[in-house]
């Protein structure tokens, strides 16, 4: 099997033409498409422990949800790539602005229900409710438990305060939920995002707004989706993965 089998079955389900116009998908590196496919690598981020990674690993196609964008930083690993004649594309946008992308498999495994889906540009996040109503203490034990999200944030106070309603956008999904949040009544309705700014805090207490950060290490779901999608379409393949790690830390 080609290089190119794997990455034209992959960019017709997931084209390009879907990205956001800030974004960066598609084939990042091109290599020799019509080399064999030896292993491919599966990843959230690409940088230089995952390169060095796949190196050992004698890996010649990486497969990342986030991209690497052209700059003096990350030039050594785009460079490295090139030298070690590894091909490398990104999913970022594109699988996100599917309606059955990154919104819709974290709804799925959190098991909302009555989901309506809000467009904001090419993109698509769910509006839903558990069968029943949950505290915000286990919503995040929630998110701990199915997902990687060591550090959690959010402006609610009571920590047994229930929600029966969540909208979500995993990433940085900020934008998408305030320019939509007039269109919530409740007022037990909990908006889950990351990166989350220290302005963006002020205008989510100031329209009393109540707002989870769960992080961007969120989208490690990427990795275990596209490892299982592989190997249902391409037994044959052998596939190695790697996961983000928090980038941030809690000093004691």
């Amino acid at each position: 099997m080609k290089i190119k089998d794997l990455t034209n079955f992959l960019l017709k389900k997931y084209p390009v033409i879907k990205q956001e116009t800030w974004d960066r998908c598609g084939i990042i590196v091109k290599a020799k498409l019509n080399q064999t496919l030896v292993n491919c690598l599966v990843c959230l981020d690409v940088n230089s422990k995952v390169v060095n990674y796949a190196c050992q690993n004698k890996t010649n196609l990486i497969i990342s949800h986030h991209p690497l964008f052209k700059n003096k930083i990350n030039q050594p690993i785009l460079n490295k790539l090139k030298l070690n004649k590894i091909t490398y594309i990104s999913l970022h946008t594109c699988f996100d602005n599917s309606k059955k992308g990154m919104n819709f498999l974290i709804a799925n495994k959190l098991k909302l229900q009555k989901i309506c889906w809000v467009k904001h540009n090419k993109s698509y996040f769910p509006f839903g409710c558990f069968t029943q109503k949950k505290t915000i203490r286990e919503i995040i034990a929630l998110f701990k438990k199915n997902f990687y999200c060591p550090y959690i944030f959010t402006n609610v106070k009571n920590k047994n305060k229930p929600f029966k309603y969540l909208a979500l956008c995993a990433g940085t999904g900020y934008q998408c939920l305030i320019k939509k949040s007039n269109k919530i009544k409740q007022k037990n309705f909990l908006f889950v995002t990351g990166d989350l700014k220290y302005h963006n805090w002020m205008e989510i207490n100031e329209n009393k707004l109540n707002f989870l950060d769960v992080g961007h290490e969120l989208e490690n779901f990427f990795v275990e989706y596209f490892v299982q999608e592989i190997k249902r379409n391409f037994p044959q393949i052998k596939i190695k993965k790697f996961f983000s790690k928090q980038t941030k830390f809690l000093i004691d």
